[in-house]
C-alpha cells in the first residue's frame, strides 16, 4: 500500500506543478492540454519508465518546460513544422506502440488494442492540431509537442529496454 500512495502522491504532485508552473507562465491551458494529451496517449503507447519518482518527476516537468520554449520559436515555422513532426511522431508511434515495460506484462490482444488506440488517438491529436494552427491557434502547436514528447519518450523507453535486456543477459 505504501508504494502506491507514494506513486499516486508523484503523480498529484506532477500534475499539479505542471498546472501551477503554467499559470506562472501564463500558459495555463498550455499545461492542461499537455497533461491531457500526454496521459491520454501515453497510457497506450508507452514509452521510457523512469527507475525513480524523483527522475520521473523532472522528465515530465522538463518535456512540458520544453514544449513551452519549442512552442513559441516554432510557432514562426509551422507550416513547415507541422507536416514533418506530426508525421514523423505518427509514424514512431504506429511502428513501435505500444513499448512494453518489463514489469508489466501485456498479452497479444492488449498490446493490439492499446496499438490500434495510441495511434487513433494520435490521428485525432494531429488533425487537432492542425485544425488549431490553421486558425492560428498556438495551442496547436502544444498539442502537436505533446505529441511529439509522447513519440520521443518511446525511443527512448525502447533504447532503456534494449539495453536493460542486453546487460540481463551479460549478468
Amino acid at each position: 500500500y505504501v508504494s502506491g500512495l507514494k506513486l499516486i502522491f508523484s503523480e498529484v504532485f506532477n500534475f499539479l506543478f505542471i498546472l501551477i508552473l503554467g499559470g506562472l507562465c501564463s500558459h495555463l491551458l498550455d499545461s492542461i492540454l499537455f497533461l491531457f494529451i500526454f496521459c491520454s496517449v501515453r497510457g497506450f503507447s508507452g514509452g521510457f519508465h523512469a527507475k525513480k519518482h524523483w527522475i520521473c518527476r523532472a522528465t515530465m516537468i522538463g518535456t512540458f518546460l520544453l514544449i513551452l520554449c519549442a512552442k513559441h520559436a516554432a510557432m514562426l515555422a509551422w507550416p513547415l513544422i507541422l507536416p514533418s513532426i506530426g508525421g514523423i511522431s505518427l509514424l514512431i508511434i504506429c511502428r513501435f506502440s505500444p513499448i512494453e515495460h518489463p514489469n508489466k506484462y501485456l498479452s497479444e490482444e492488449k498490446k493490439q488494442k492499446n496499438r490500434i488506440r495510441a495511434i487513433g488517438i494520435s490521428i485525432v491529436y494531429l488533425t487537432i492540431s492542425g485544425v488549431c494552427l490553421f486558425l492560428g491557434r498556438g495551442e496547436g502547436m502544444t498539442v502537436l509537442l505533446s505529441l511529439t514528447s509522447v513519440a520521443v519518450l518511446m525511443l527512448v523507453g525502447k533504447r532503456v529496454n534494449e539495453k536493460n535486456r542486453i546487460e540481463m543477459n551479460i549478468a
